[in-house]
Order: C-alpha cells, then structure tokens, then sequence
C-alpha cells in the first residue's frame, strides 16, 4: 500500500504547490494574451508576421512537453521543474531585453519550448502530493489555478499596458515567474 494514500490531501506543502501554479500561469497569460499585439505595436512586425511566429511558439510547445517528461524521470522531478524554469524564464528575459527582432523571435520559442518542460513534472509533483484514494480531487485542484487566473491576468497586463507601456507586462511577468520560482523552491516538499 502506497504510504501517501492515508494522508489529508489539504496540506500546506500542496497550498503552496497550487499557490506557485497560480502565480506562474499568472505569469503566462500576461505574457501570451499580449505576445501578438507586442510584436506588432512595439516591435514593428506586421500582423500576418506576428500571428505566424505567435503560432510558431505553439507548436514549439508540443515538442517540449515529451522531452520535460524524459528529463524529469531522468533528473528527479522538482529539480528538472526547476531547471525547465529557469531556462524558461531566462528566455523570456533576453527575449525582452535584446533589441533585435530576431533575437525576440528565436528567444520566445525557446521562452514557448521551455515552457512546456515543466507539464510533466508538474503533474507528478501533483500526483505525489494526492493521496491515491483523493486523486481526481487532486487533479481537479490542479486545474484550478489556471481556471482563476485566466481571467483575471490579461485584466492584470491590460492595466499594466495602459499605465506603463507594453514592454512592462514583460517585465512584470519575469518578476512574477520570479515569486513563483521562489515559492516553489522553498515552499514545496517534494520527495525524488
């Protein structure tokens, strides 16, 4: 019998999981609700040109998450979200700060790519933390950061936008991924 089945499944350690999944996918939809019209507004690329590098991205997400899967079974889970993190966010940052257009292009699918890195070990980390006899409860929790925050992140960037410029959301959402990474490195207990 798995030892994780007879414990609560509300605990602090999963709190803070769902917690670092809210302020992450916070994160995320700022960026990905404003990616196009940044492109377009602030970077000088026309509309056909940003929707089309916006769908590169997506696609870039598919490969990412079978290679997340490999690495985290490979390098521990909690220790691979991590990495698969950083690079995510390191991506996005150069993507932001380095002024030529392809530099932005090559470093948001590299910022789309490492993003889905992550899905695998979030998922695991999810199901270690659910006992086996609350699991579809657990998932349900899992899911429900992202069901929140969807509406209420581009409300958040849109304001962001309007007061400070396009260019802040990006910012923003860096530093946001930032208090994510924190909580979740020192917030979550993860047994490898």
């Amino acid at each position: 019998m798995n030892t994780y089945s007879k414990r609560s499944l509300f605990t602090l350690n999963l709190l803070f999981f769902l917690i670092f999944l809210g302020v992450r996918m916070v994160a995320g939809q700022m960026v990905e609700t404003f990616v196009p019209i940044y492109l377009v507004d602030e970077r000088g690329v026309s509309n056909v040109l940003a929707s089309f590098i916006y769908g590169i991205g997506s696609a870039a997400r598919v490969a990412g998450a079978p290679i997340g899967g490999l690495f985290a079974s490979r390098f521990g889970t909690k220790r691979w979200l991590l990495a698969a993190l950083s690079l995510t966010y390191v991506s996005l940052g150069l993507a932001i700060f380095i002024p030529h257009n392809t530099a932005f292009v090559v470093f948001y699918i590299a910022y789309s790519f490492c993003s889905t890195l992550s899905m695998t070990a979030n998922s695991a980390i999810m199901a270690q933390l659910s006992p086996i006899q609350r699991r579809g409860l657990g998932y349900a929790l899992f899911f429900l950061p992202g069901s929140l925050v969807g509406a209420v992140a581009p409300l958040i960037s849109a304001t962001i936008a309007d007061a400070f410029g396009m260019t802040t959301i990006f910012v923003v959402s860096v530093t946001v991924y930032i208090i994510g990474q924190c909580i979740l490195k020192f917030g979550v207990i993860v047994k490898e």
